[in-house]
């Protein structure tokens, strides 16, 4: 067997090699993200991933990102990515791994459900102990604060809830129930309705959910359930509650419920958009309006001290 010597004297005259770096994505990587411009991110504890523009395969170190706190989820909306961890979350935003920059912003609510976590398009929501969580450009605010006490969020179960954005609404599902946020800021309980998987199928539209364990449904495709909504509350300073109320929705009958300081002083029987009259001389420092019962379409409610102003608003 011959062997011989090369001595290597020319000068580089190739280009760099482009895969060096490239590295196989690490064996414990979750949460896979599709981004803009053919990138996917994913995380690993504290760790943050990207992989080389189309080619999945290839997740080089150098666009590594690293958080304070350990990584529960992620979420893209336009050429931005939530990172939501146990503590603050996390805006990374960039056209390129190789450009991305990670800002923490100052809410310290964690999220406590991967699978609570959504994409709306312009933003995204996750379950914190505290509320529904908001996140976008803008910052972050919590978005159930003025609909419901923190209590009353921790009786919803948050650290078990899966949810979907559909349709305009954030639609969360534990084991035992669930809740609705609707555009226009209202809180709807599902209580008991509860699912273990939610799904939407991109052809239809249509929201799939998997209830008793194994039990696949389509949500809203058969008779209205029974429901109860109340709204947050309202101060009236010590003063007599407005003579008159409405309720507008899409069928009747419904039940209306007024609370005043958290007690209930009236209940009623409504079967029509028509505006009916209160109880005279109540007073209170709080009061609160309640619906149950099969609703459907529920578009208004609220009292007040003349017809005009119930039914033009």
């Amino acid at each position: 067997m011959a062997a011989d010597t090369f001595v290597d004297r020319l000068e580089q005259a190739n280009e760099a090699l482009a895969t060096k770096g490239f590295l196989p994505p690490p064996p414990d990587l979750q949460g896979l993200t599709a981004m803009p411009n053919g990138i996917l991110a994913g995380f690993s504890g504290h760790h943050l991933y990207f992989c080389e523009p189309y080619l999945p395969y290839a997740w080089p170190d150098k666009y590594r990102l690293t958080s304070d706190y350990p990584i529960v989820g992620l979420a893209a909306f336009g050429q931005s990515l939530l990172v939501a961890t146990t503590g603050h979350p996390y805006i990374v935003t960039g056209i390129d791994p190789a450009s991305m920059s990670m800002d923490g912003l100052p809410s310290l609510l964690g999220c406590v459900a991967k699978r609570s976590i959504v994409s709306t398009g312009d933003g995204a929501l996750y379950a914190s102990a505290s509320g529904l969580q908001g996140v976008g450009m803008a910052g972050s605010r919590l978005l159930s604060n003025e609909a419901m006490r923190t209590e009353h969020w921790q009786a919803l179960d948050p650290a078990n809830m899966t949810a979907v954005w559909h349709e305009g609404r954030y639609i969360a599902f534990t084991p035992n129930g669930g809740v609705i946020l609707d555009n226009a800021g209202r809180f709807t309980t599902l209580a008991g309705l509860g699912a273990s998987a939610a799904y939407i199928d991109p052809l239809n539209g249509a929201l799939y959910i998997v209830t008793g364990g194994r039990c696949l449904q389509r949500f809203e495709a058969g008779a209205p359930l029974s429901l109860r909504w109340r709204s947050k509350q309202f101060s009236i300073g010590a003063g007599f509650v407005p003579p008159l109320a409405r309720v507008n929705a899409r069928t009747y009958p419904i039940t209306f419920t007024l609370l005043i300081d958290e007690v209930v002083r009236h209940t009623r029987q409504v079967t029509s958009a028509e505006p009916f009259r209160l109880p005279a001389e109540l007073r209170g420092e709080v009061l609160a309006l309640e619906v149950s019962g099969a609703v459907s379409g529920l578009k208004s409610m609220g009292v007040g001290y003349a017809v005009k102003e119930l039914v033009h608003g």
